[in-house]
């Protein structure tokens, strides 16, 4: 059994899939990014990396990119697997915590923020309380890709995110 599997089926509850996302899809949730003009990335829900990796091989060369990944392994796993490229820092916390994140390392409103959270395994009170958070800590004009398996969330998005 591959890496990825065995640490899903330990820990669904944080990955929320039994499965790594495709290529095709992390180029579809990616392929409108203006990477020229985008400075700030905050990823919620690294797991294995495959959006990390496709992040960085378009970022720009002075991309802050912030990725947060709870499951210890899948952060472990992804800060050795990207620990050259300067413009990543891989962080052990709650996408509950965007706020205070991005306080401590003095940064903007990120320019993008870019989900795998798996939000229908979350309370409905914690899900109106991430997308809230990720609105209020969200450039003006910024972009939030939330990709997800099931539409039945998109109604809470909707709500603070009109398109």
């Amino acid at each position: 059994m591959n890496f990825f599997l065995v640490e899903a089926l330990k820990n669904f509850k944080t990955s929320g899939t039994v499965a790594p996302s495709s290529k095709h899809l992390v180029r579809t949730c990616l392929k409108k990014i203006d990477w020229e003009h985008t400075h700030f990335i905050l990823e919620l829900g690294t797991g294995d990396g495959v959006i990390t990796e496709e992040i960085l091989k378009h970022g720009r060369k002075d991309l802050t990119l912030i990725s947060l990944e709870i499951n210890e392994t899948f952060f472990n796993h992804s800060k050795e697997k990207f620990s050259g490229d300067h413009r990543l820092i891989m962080l052990n916390d709650s996408a509950f915590d965007i706020a205070d994140i991005i306080h401590r390392y003095n940064l903007p409103k990120p320019d993008i923020i870019v989900s795998s959270l798996p939000l229908t395994l979350f309370k409905e009170s914690e899900i109106i309380l991430m997308i809230q958070t990720i609105h209020d800590n969200l450039k003006e004009h910024g972009t939030y890709i939330q990709y997800q398996y099931s539409p039945v969330t998109l109604k809470f998005i909707k709500k603070s995110f009109r398109r």
